[in-house]
């Protein structure tokens, strides 16, 4: 019919200049009164301008017998009686009336099996809409991360009903919905009494000697190969969706690696890009690892390239970690996209570089002694269930029947860690230090525990009730408290880089204005307040910590023989401390931070003339894009140089006037210390913890009328170019800008997910279905975005058994 309903193709002599024919004589039959009825079944095939036959698509669709008018008649010379002559056969009258038949769906296959293809056509609607079910109880199950399997034969049909079985999460789940779903109950009944009757007809031929293997033609849409075809299906077409946004656009990544709890190495790729007025980071694959080398994980992202269908060339950064075999700029990963693409900038993570920093910093041997004393604590008091409970009769007694508070065990890399280590203990929120203290007294004073134990304790609390260690937490305090903001934010999902960057550099200049005289009087303010304490309290009050660092013996040297001078001691345990101590932790941080985050300078020096509060500099001398400004950025944009600054120098001119066109409900805001502009700079002896000043700036992605970002530039150059294109050079370079990616803590967030998925009991599970319970559960919000009209064509798709039974 579809065929039928494409003809006639009848031309004119504009479309073939040497028709042999009338056109009104051969396209009409006339009849004996003289009227002209159209033929109708009459088509002709033309080819480069050319007739080179005529057919009649009747027959060529119905006919039972073949003819020249079903293969091609090619008489032009007699045409007419040729037409005639078809038109009164009785091969093309049959044909005919097989055509009216049909097109009135009365043919004799209709009517002999209208009934068994209405009853196939209800089936297959039953099929999807059971299906339908299916494909939402698997995005829950992917979303929440959870398992879906059972054990052995619980997975069977023919159990379902044994309420004492567990069935899996996936079968109690479609059970529970059954109970108020009519048309699953149905399907799940007749699947039930299949399963069963096929049972025992197995066990027959079994018992009379004969064997039986497979499923046979028993299809329930609820066995383990359907439900990962289903996981396959969403994972598709989630990547279709990534796919698809990003398109022909330039993109970066985000790539590392970590080893799962069945001791594979598993890679995220995690792909930038901006659409419309949206940074997204998406989550693309999770990839084993083989060769762990620079040149093994360019080839895995090659190939996995190449089976998303993305361009390789155009990749416009990448960000990972500092590792080796990621950053070496000769055999690293970094060097093999280079390779590729020369332009690609390379970025090492911010995040892993603050890490590092202050990590570094805490290598000082004093610290080290400081954090490892807070883990001894931490370890010492939850590693046995007596002193835990001590511990919570504590913190009943203290705080009542508020959560229960753990002190934080620090792990080696994580210097976050030591940064909650810290607060739970010598914190002004919440400050544990004197329920440690009493803790700590009550086990080294009881008869409950055996020597070894009350020595720990004793020897805990005495190093506790040290200045030097008092004085240590406060400067750690002050660092984190210009750190953490930071850390913070470079952790969020498209961080804008300009923000961050800023961000670094007023820490940087904050940590430089600590002021070790303002440490000592805090230190000094909390010894004594906790000594006053410790005179209100029943077990502590014969004890007291120290409120000064103790005279210590000055070591002197042997004078040998022709030396004249002298040793000179320190001026006092104060002195000695801050240029043993602090200096040289603050010196470590400050270095590290102005070393560390200088690649790319040159980059984020011509980003300056686009940030927004650069343009009142540019309106009133627009020379300052002279000479090698926006040199390193114009080129890894591609755009003109020339046109661009004349672009930016337009756009800061009507910047002011075009504002107003950002609104301000899609905003969403975090509270951040940052630089507020041109101030002088304050003495180090005035310095001020800074928790005053506070700018707000976008949280993730979805800024949009903070007015101050380059976020809102790429916002209002797409508003305004809806009318015209002469912005399209800057456009293109601030959406560069914000396709860069800066950090890498999205392949972290998906780690953590990977440790919740795959555990102990699921070390076995295959990377396809991995793949897709990872993008599942990392990427909600995407996951929403999947249709079952789509996933059903992927499924129906899978084999020629699911078309026919998903197919109407």
């Amino acid at each position: 019919m579809y065929f039928v309903e494409k003809h006639p193709y009848q031309p004119t002599r504009s479309e073939c200049a040497d028709l042999p024919f009338q056109e009104a004589d051969f396209y009409y039959r006339k009849k004996s009164n003289g009227d002209r009825i159209k033929r109708s079944w009459l088509s002709c095939k033309i080819k480069d301008r050319k007739l080179e036959a005529f057919f009649c698509s009747i027959c060529i669709a119905f006919s039972y017998s073949s003819s020249s008018f079903t293969h091609g008649c090619s008489n032009f010379r007699h045409c007419y009686q040729a037409a005639n002559k078809h038109e009164s056969s009785k091969s093309h009258s049959d044909a005919v009336s097989a055509y009216f038949t049909m097109k009135t769906n009365r043919s004799i296959d209709t009517l002999i099996n209208q009934a068994q293809v209405s009853r196939r056509k209800k089936e297959i609607l039953q099929n999807i809409e059971v299906l339908n079910r299916i494909f939402n109880i698997v995005k829950l199950l992917g979303k929440q991360g959870l398992p879906f399997r059972a054990h052995g034969t619980n997975e069977s049909l023919y159990n379902l009903n044994n309420i004492e079985i567990n069935h899996g999460n996936f079968l109690e789940i479609v059970l529970l919905l059954s109970q108020y779903d009519v048309p699953l109950k149905n399907h799940l009944d007749k699947c039930v009494q299949d399963s069963e009757k096929r049972k025992q007809r197995l066990k027959d031929r079994k018992t009379s000697g004969k064997h039986s293997t497979g499923r046979g033609s028993l299809v329930t849409f609820l066995s383990n190969n359907t439900i990962k075809k289903v996981f396959a299906a969403i994972v598709r077409s989630m990547k279709n969706l990534i796919v698809s946004e990003i398109g022909e656009k330039r993109f970066s990544i985000q790539v590392d690696s970590t080893q799962d709890v069945g001791v594979v190495d598993q890679a995220t790729v995690v792909a930038r890009y901006v659409q419309d007025e949206t940074i997204k980071e998406w989550l693309v694959a999770i990839l084993p690892v083989k060769d762990a080398t620079g040149k093994g994980f360019h080839e895995i992202l090659m190939s996995c390239f190449d089976v998303l269908g993305l361009d390789f060339q155009k990749i416009a950064g990448e960000s990972f970690d500092g590792a080796a075999n990621m950053r070496s700029a000769y055999v690293g990963l970094r060097a093999q996209i280079a390779e590729v693409v020369p332009d690609a900038v390379y970025i090492w993570c911010y995040s892993h570089i603050l890490n590092l920093c202050v990590s570094d910093c805490c290598q000082v041997l004093e610290a080290k002694h400081f954090f490892g004393l807070l883990n001894r604590l931490a370890t010492f008091i939850g590693d046995s269930h007596k002193r835990v409970n001590i511990w919570k009769d504590q913190l009943d007694r203290r705080h009542g029947q508020e959560k229960l508070l753990k002190l934080q065990k620090i792990g080696e890399t994580r210097w976050w860690a030591k940064e909650k280590a810290l607060n739970w203990i010598f914190g002004e929120k919440h400050s544990l230090y004197l329920d440690t203290l009493e803790v700590l007294y009550v086990i080294s004073q009881s008869n409950l525990f055996e020597s070894k134990t009350t020595s720990e304790a004793s020897s805990l609390f005495h190093n506790l009730c040290q200045f030097r260690i008092t004085l240590t937490a406060n400067i750690f305090l002050q660092v984190f408290d210009v750190i953490g903001p930071v850390s913070k934010y470079l952790q969020t999902s498209g961080l804008d880089f300009k923000v961050a960057w800023q961000m670094v550099e007023r820490a940087v200049e904050q940590l430089k204005k600590i002021d070790f005289n303002y440490l000592k009087q805090k230190a000094e303010h909390f010894a004594i307040k906790t000594n006053e304490l410790m005179d209100e309290s029943d077990v502590l009050n014969s004890l007291e910590v120290e409120t000064m660092l103790p005279v210590r013996r000055v070591a002197r040297k042997k004078r040998l023989a022709g030396e004249s001078s002298h040793d000179e001691p320190p001026e006092d345990e104060m002195q000695c401390f801050r240029a043993s101590v602090f200096r040289p932790i603050l010196d470590q941080i400050i270095q590290n931070m102005t070393e560390r985050f200088s690649e790319n300078k040159q980059l984020v020096m011509d980003s300056h003339y686009l940030d927004p509060r650069t343009f009142q500099k540019i309106r009133t001398d627009p020379k300052v894009l002279d000479g090698g400004a926006l040199e390193r950025i114009y080129k890894l944009a591609k755009v003109n140089e020339c046109s661009l600054k004349t672009e930016l120098i337009s756009f800061a001119n009507l910047f002011p006037s075009l504002t107003g066109c950002l609104s301000e409900d899609e905003t969403q805001k975090v509270e951040i210390i940052l630089d507020e502009g041109e101030e002088e700079e304050e003495e180090i002896d005035d310095w001020i913890p800074p928790t005053d000043k506070l700018v707000e700036v976008q949280k993730e992605s979805k800024c949009g009328s903070c007015k101050q970002c380059f976020l809102c530039c790429h916002r209002l150059l797409l508003k305004y170019n809806l009318y015209s294109a002469a912005y399209e050079n800057l456009s293109i370079t601030y959406e560069y800008l914000l396709t860069l990616s800066f950090a890498q803590v999205s392949c972290e967030r998906a780690f953590s997910k990977l440790k919740l998925i795959k555990t102990r009991l699921r070390a076995t599970m295959g990377q396809e279905l991995l793949d897709a319970l990872m993008l599942m559960s990392v990427e909600r919000d995407l996951l929403e975005q999947v249709q079952f009209p789509d996933v059903l064509e992927i499924i129906r798709q899978s084999s020629s058994l699911m078309r026919s039974l998903l197919t109407v």
